[in-house]
């Protein structure tokens, strides 16, 4: 997100054989805020939504080094999704559902 414009889904990259390490995901991150940066100005990226996972999360405290502004949210889609798969594993649920 950078201020006076839309959301949007910027870019998709094909990763191909590459792992999803954190240091891979914070380097395709910080190539992207800078694309974002190039039109839309210097320091105007806001926020990025990312997955929770654990590469997801080392790579937001990487990109945060470099970029101390942007703030990193993880998709609430995801987060719905584990509560409710965690949720029905309690037995409460389990009868009730």
């Amino acid at each position: 997100m950078a201020p006076k414009m839309r959301p949007m889904m910027w870019s998709s990259v094909t990763t191909g054989d590459q792992a999803h390490t954190g240091d891979f995901m914070a380097s395709e991150g910080s190539r992207i805020i800078a694309e974002v940066e190039a039109v839309a100005g210097f320091g105007k990226v806001i926020a990025v939504v990312s997955g929770n996972a654990a590469n997801m999360k080392k790579a937001e405290r990487l990109v945060e080094a470099k970029h101390p502004n942007v703030v990193f949210n993880g998709c609430p889609a995801h987060t719905m999704n584990l509560l409710l798969k965690n949720m029905f594993k309690i037995d409460f649920f389990l009868r009730t559902s």
